[in-house]
């Protein structure tokens, strides 16, 4: 088997843990490799096979992303296209995305004896469309439209399928997958949804309403998002940023298309934790620590 590692070398300890996966799969019988841009990171007596990264990926049987919820976020949307499955060792302090933690690197065995649950998650593609190009995005989390550096509200106008929903004023508004429901939307009032569903989730940020709340579409519909400037010389500034890597800023006449990507990730489980698990022990059990004002671990 051959595994790309695709780490965040910035994190604490990711460097020893690159080390220490490498090693336990050479023993399993599985080759890892790096993109060559780390070979100056990575001790030499590491057992590690250096090249390019699109070539790596492409000729690899799974990837393992180490590092902390972005980095798999990241990991994922790359091997996605090309239909590879991802392992995310938790580096962070939250970890939801990650299969394995760090802790846990004995159980890595179980990638080679096929005992690891495999989990379908549902990607957004996203369609720019301004007057001379349209311009396509993959989101695994979530696409926001949001204003600028300045404090101002935005005007907003969603449509499904043609039909409107609704016309928004409001700081942003967050269009989900069930993936991206316990990212940002959850900070901005939205509800968790068990991520093997297919729906996406329209959430507005500080609405300027008493009713505005959270819209779940089923997975078959297509949203249409059209900014509204108030003229010519209307100065706000708008972007669409997804997955919080990419700022797209919209223009007047703009629109944006949202609908489920024929692309989708695969997310493998070693330590067998189920989603509601997870939510205990990430969510529900960390703000417990902290109300009791209990030391909170942070692996």
């Amino acid at each position: 088997m051959n595994v790309l590692v695709m780490p965040n070398v910035d994190k604490k300890h990711a460097v020893e843990c690159v080390c220490a996966v490498a090693r336990r799969l050479r023993d399993l019988g599985a080759q890892a490799a790096l993109d060559s841009r780390y070979q100056q990171s990575i001790p030499p007596d590491v057992p590690v096979r250096y090249g390019d990264f699109e070539d790596l990926l492409r000729g690899c049987d799974c990837v393992i992303a180490i590092g902390g919820d972005g980095t798999i976020l990241h990991s994922t949307k790359h091997a996605a296209v090309l239909a590879k499955p991802v392992l995310g060792i938790n580096l962070g302090r939250l970890g939801f995305m990650a299969g394995l933690e760090y802790n846990e690197l004995d159980l890595l065995g179980r990638l080679l004896t096929r005992e690891a649950t495999a989990d379908r998650r549902m990607m957004l593609e996203i369609i720019h469309r301004t007057q001379t190009k349209t311009t396509c995005y993959l989101a695994l989390n979530d696409a926001v439209v949001s204003k600028g550096s300045l404090s101002r509200i935005i005007d907003l106008d969603v449509l499904c399928c043609g039909k409107t929903v609704g016309s928004y004023r409001a700081d942003g508004i967050i269009v989900s997958t069930p993936t991206g429901s316990t990212a940002y939307a959850l900070s901005a009032g939205g509800p968790m949804i068990e991520p093997s569903l297919d729906s996406i989730a329209m959430t507005p940020i500080c609405p300027h309403s008493l009713v505005a709340r959270t819209v779940i579409f089923s997975g078959d519909k297509t949203l249409q998002i059209r900014p509204r400037f108030d003229g010519p010389e209307d100065d706000r500034e708008i972007f669409i940023t997804i997955d919080g890597e990419q700022a797209i800023p919209l223009g007047p006449n703009d629109e944006l298309t949202i609908q489920k990507s024929q692309v989708s990730a695969t997310l493998l489980n070693l330590n067998g934790r189920e989603f509601y698990e997870i939510i205990n022990q990430k969510f529900l059990g960390r703000s417990y620590a902290i109300s009791q004002n209990q030391e909170v671990d942070r692996s």
